[in-house]
């Protein structure tokens, strides 16, 4: 059924109509808006390093870093390198430490020899480098071999073992424990 008051051309629709409109329009944009914001800020909270535990050691052994899973599964701590703070995804499966090309430049690692590696995303270009001070908590090495990876965009460094292989690592549940031999 048409309504013949609608195809009359004098017909106006209701005042105010239009403004109704463009506010629910304008509702619905702020709340895709506030949504998206919120849940950015809620997966960076979730990707962000979570501090670890420090537990004072006993006559066996220093103290041991705890290090909480993310829900994926993997650990993140921040570390020192060179006294630059640097985030870290613990990787037991990468042979050396990868420092991001970004990170690298930013804390003044030198890119040495170039060589290819094999990663789990193929083959990469890497830089061998070495890194005069690395610290995670309490842990802390020194000439640790590691190599600058222009592949890692916008990652964490990896925590490779030529730092990890210095300590012992006990995983149980979701904590990881690295403490000295």
């Amino acid at each position: 059924m048409n309504n013949e008051s609608e195809n009359d051309p004098q017909f106006e629709p209701p005042a105010g109509s239009s403004m109704g409109v463009w506010m629910m329009i304008g509702f619905w944009l702020l709340l895709i808006g506030f949504g998206a914001l919120g849940a950015k800020h809620l997966l960076e909270r979730r990707q962000a390093a979570n501090p670890p535990r420090i537990i004072p050691g006993d006559s066996n052994y220093g103290p041991i870093l705890v290090l909480e899973g993310t829900r994926r599964g993997h650990y993140r701590v921040q570390g020192m390198v060179n006294g630059h703070p640097v985030n870290f995804l613990v990787d037991t499966g990468a042979t050396e430490v990868s420092i991001p090309a970004d990170v690298a430049a930013r804390i003044g690692l030198k890119r040495g020899e170039a060589s290819l590696a094999r990663t789990a995303n193929g083959t990469a270009t890497i830089y061998d480098t070495k890194i005069q001070t690395l610290s995670i908590g309490p842990l802390q090495r020194f000439d640790v071999p590691a190599h600058i990876s222009p592949g890692l965009v916008n990652s964490d460094a990896l925590l490779g073992m030529s730092f990890l292989r210095h300590f012992n690592l006990a995983q149980a549940g979701n904590r990881l424990q690295i403490h000295e031999p």
